[in-house]
């Protein structure tokens, strides 16, 4: 399975924060904040930031304090509101995990696996498949 597709798959349930990654987990929202910040997630610093880390003292927004950054006002403040709204308090004694989430349950299963990757594809018509 490639990572778009697990990431779409599952979600993080964030904990402590030390595991999940800032950007690219799938921990707020409807998918990873690279692939919905796309331009926020370029021009950070620091991509690999736990949650913790990112949370900690607001550093997600001092990794952008560089170059031009009124290009990604828009989205900044989008996220900055995502973020509020949530209202994330972390908790030192709970790891953060992962949630399965395709298949419309909780629990992993190779066959929503199977119909996740395969039930877009083109059938064919064909005997013999090379």
């Amino acid at each position: 399975m490639d990572i778009t597709a697990f990431q779409k798959s599952t979600q993080v349930l964030v904990g402590n924060g030390q595991q999940a990654c800032f950007w690219t987990s799938h921990w707020l929202g409807a998918a990873p904040l690279a692939a919905a910040f796309p331009s926020l997630y370029n021009h950070s610093r620091c991509k690999n930031r736990t949650v913790a880390a990112a949370l900690a003292n607001d550093q997600w927004i001092r990794d952008l304090h560089h170059g031009n950054t009124s290009l990604i006002v828009v989205e900044y403040l989008q996220l900055w509101r995502q973020i509020q709204q949530a209202g994330l308090i972390l908790d030192s004694l709970v790891s953060d995990r992962i949630q399965w989430t395709a298949g419309g349950g909780d629990r992993y299963s190779a066959k929503a696996v199977y119909r996740m990757l395969f039930q877009s594809r083109p059938s064919t018509t064909d005997d013999k498949v090379i």
